[in-house]
């Protein structure tokens, strides 16, 4: 199968790399990269057909937009790993190209889940999660929509979890420490701040058309999902942590049984559930309102607002703890704004980032 991936030096990029290089099933087609052009050096050297495009780099590139670099690489599945809104357009042009897409991007239902599964619909596209919960949930549902209650979700609740935001003031390294997950920058802040559960409720919701999602600590981090039927019966999902099933499960578009987590030992096994108090954590609160209200400008706010912030929390602009106030205002701010056309989506992100720069 020929893969293409978008944002190929970021961490779910390398590991999709690492599972190709061990698959003979699969060959890397095509890649794009932004900043690392060491990595994408490796990258290419280790695929030397492959075509490459970056817009920030230009040495390594052999064809000259993401455009093209789908009509030359002609892959039949590409990998969306971009961090961040821009993810957005680059799955909307895997899809109006008619390419399944393996998604780790989860932006891209969040902004636009509304329109994107029409649109994958129109061009008989299939869109695979590639998410620890939303694999977990593929697979324990399937064609069982009808018989489902409730989808519960779990969160490892990152790093801040037990002594809630309140407390916490870290500096953009600090925040950036995951205790379980070996995950990027901005997911590893979006985790601490439980905007990351926020955007994976918003995307069940999308993703499998139940109304019914709940979001639960974990602590053990091995339940990954789980179904409720409507007899009361409970299915769950259980793995190691690792993002590599998911991987393959997308790629493989769910087809493949070859082992690739560690067993888990049964004889120490402990499993331990929480509910998460959504007085506690405002992210929560905003999946819970979205639920209730199914009105798509509340994702839409805070994704836009969430990833100005991250930047500006980067860059030394704000302070952790500011996050979540300022996503706070932008919902005040901006709740009745009315989107009917992605272009929509755009407008409303630009007026958040002018809005977002005014206040601070």
């Amino acid at each position: 199968m020929r893969v293409l991936i978008f944002g190929a030096t970021g961490v779910i990029g390398q590991k999709t790399i690492s599972y190709i290089k061990n698959n003979k099933r699969f060959n890397l087609v095509g890649f794009s990269f932004y900043k690392n052009y060491k990595l994408a050096l490796d990258i290419k050297n280790d695929f030397p057909k492959s075509k490459v495009y970056s817009s920030y780099h230009h040495e390594l590139n052999n064809v000259n937009s993401y455009q093209e670099l789908i009509e030359k690489s002609k892959p039949d599945i590409i990998v969306n790993s971009v961090i961040g809104f821009d993810g957005l357009e680059l799955s909307l042009l895997s899809i109006k190209n008619k390419i399944d897409l393996a998604l780790a991007n989860k932006e891209t239902i969040v902004l636009a889940g509304k329109f994107i599964f029409k649109l994958a619909n129109k061009n008989n596209v299939s869109i695979f999660p590639i998410d620890s919960e939303h694999t977990s949930l593929y697979s324990l549902i399937k064609n069982e929509t009808k018989k489902i209650s409730k989808i519960y979700i779990t969160a490892s609740g990152g790093k801040f979890y037990k002594d809630g935001l309140q407390k916490a003031n870290p500096s953009f390294k600090e925040a950036t420490f995951h205790p379980i997950w070996n995950m990027g920058e901005k997911i590893s802040i979006d985790s601490s701040t439980m905007i990351n559960k926020f955007f994976e409720i918003i995307e069940a919701y999308y993703f499998y058309n139940i109304e019914k999602i709940q979001a639960l600590y974990h602590k053990e981090v091995l339940v990954h999902s789980l179904v409720e039927f409507k007899d009361g019966s409970i299915n769950l999902n259980m793995y190691d942590p690792d993002m590599m099933w998911s991987i393959q499960q997308a790629l493989s578009k769910f087809s493949s049984n070859e082992p690739i987590v560690n067993k888990i030992d049964m004889s120490k096994l402990s499993l331990n559930f929480e509910l998460i108090d959504e007085k506690k954590w405002a992210a929560i609160k905003w999946a819970n309102d979205f639920l209730k209200s199914k009105n798509n400008i509340i994702p839409i706010i805070v994704n836009c607002a969430n990833d100005h912030c991250f930047k500006l929390f980067k860059d030394n602009k704000i302070e952790f703890k500011d996050i979540l106030k300022i996503i706070e205002k932008c919902l005040n701010k901006f709740n009745n704004e009315i989107v009917l056309k992605i272009n929509d989506i755009y407008k409303i992100n630009n007026k958040i980032i002018e809005y977002i720069n005014r206040i601070i």
